[in-house]
């Protein structure tokens, strides 16, 4: 009888286990799993977002380049120059000359972003050369200024039409046949200037400060990341360990590229104007192509590389905190349910051994189990049952004996 009162208080148990926790778990479970699929996109959402703002940083900063070149271009001093080219003397043009110099260099020293302003005619010849080195913008002397005519970003403008525009590659500032050191990024724009007959007379040409551009990106590499800046081809534009950057044949030539360190990125930096995430190994990775002239040129891709466990630290942390709620919730429930199952096998109990009693002879024992519903009906009962045997041992205690068979 005890096991299977024993069994009936198992199964109790299991039921009210089942009847707590299973809904609790289900509905829990369902929640948990939006809420990491929501910190999951969130966690991806604020990694894209980084390399997003980033890219309109960039863009800010070389979005008012092509207005600045068109303004020069454009400008009562460059048409004056021109003019006297054609039709003046030669003091005339000296003097048109000077007043062009002066305003060049006031531009680029109100701007400050441009490492270098230039005029050149259709030869490729200096005619003006203003540098800026942070501070200060300088006119750069007539002695000097050199033909540049061998240079791709000058003989490239020349052969534009008129209104067009060139945007190099970023790459270094060359001296000579080599690039300079400390290196100098810049890309350049450049614009073709005609007469109003329509003849070519020369250009302007921009280095923009490409080292600002860098810093950008610099500035915003964070904690368990690495934001790199590469080419076209995969060279580094810029990488936390410097001696990596610029190994393009055309700068310092160093060799080293993304595809080289991760080999396992070949064919898979998208092409996309939006950020493109995907998991690498242990890695969770970011892609941004950097485009400026309205998308038409590809500077560069910015590539984040973090590892995964930082980049979804939240979605772990949030799913240890279920689970440590969730051992919580079951130890709780498990004690509650044990409880109660103990609360309702206890009568039972209590009727097992009055019954057991009753049936070794042992009926002066009241029966009072304290109880609910049906089990103290069933209490009741036996003690009905109780005290109908006392009255018939009683009775059958004083009935007359039988003598010789005689009723």
């Amino acid at each position: 009888m005890q096991i299977r009162i024993h069994k009936i208080r198992t199964r109790v148990l299991l039921a009210l286990l089942l009847t707590s926790l299973l809904p609790l778990f289900l509905m829990g479970g369902y929640a948990l799993q939006s809420s990491v699929d929501t910190l999951r996109k969130h966690s991806i959402s604020n990694h894209e977002a980084k390399l997003a703002l980033l890219n309109e940083q960039i863009q800010m900063f070389f979005q008012g380049v092509q207005g600045d070149l068109f303004y020069l271009r454009d400008s009562n001093d460059v048409g004056l120059y021109l003019t006297s080219k054609l039709k003046g003397d030669d003091a005339t043009r000296q003097l048109m000359l000077g007043n062009l110099r002066s305003s060049f260099q006031k531009f680029s020293q109100n701007r400050g972003i441009y490492d270098q302003v230039r005029l050149l005619d259709s030869t490729g010849m200096e005619l003006i050369d203003i540098q800026y080195d942070g501070n200060k913008a300088d006119i750069i002397p007539d002695d000097r200024l050199e033909n540049k005519i061998s240079r791709y970003p000058i003989y490239s403008t020349l052969k534009l039409p008129e209104g067009g525009l060139f945007i190099s590659q970023f790459d270094l500032k060359h001296l000579k046949d080599k690039a300079e050191l400390p290196p100098r990024p810049t890309i350049r724009y450049g614009t073709p200037l005609f007469s109003k007959e329509k003849q070519l007379q020369g250009m302007i040409i921009f280095n923009t400060l490409g080292k600002k551009v860098i810093d950008l990106v610099a500035n915003a590499q964070s904690e368990g990341e690495k934001l790199l800046f590469i080419s076209p081809e995969g060279y580094y534009y810029y990488h936390p360990e410097a001696d990596k950057t610029w190994g393009a044949p055309i700068d310092l030539n160093t060799g080293h590229t993304l595809f080289k360190d991760y080999p396992e990125l070949t064919g898979r930096l998208s092409d996309s104007a939006t950020p493109v995430s995907f998991e690498q190994d242990n890695n969770f990775i970011s892609t941004l192509p950097i485009k400026l002239d309205n998308g038409k040129m590809n500077v560069g891709t910015l590539v984040s590389i973090a590892d995964s466990h930082t980049v979804f630290a939240p979605v772990r942390a949030t799913l240890w905190r279920f689970l440590g709620i969730g051992a919580l919730v079951l130890v709780l429930a498990s004690a509650m349910a044990f409880w109660l199952s103990r609360q309702i096998s206890r009568p039972l109990d209590q009727l097992t051994d009055a019954v057991e009693r009753l049936s070794q002879g042992e009926t002066d024992t009241p029966v009072d189990v304290p109880a609910y519903d049906k089990t103290q009906e069933l209490g009741a009962a036996i003690e009905r049952l109780r005290k109908s045997l006392n009255i018939f041992i009683r009775r059958a205690g004083n009935a007359p004996r039988n003598v010789g068979g005689q009723p």
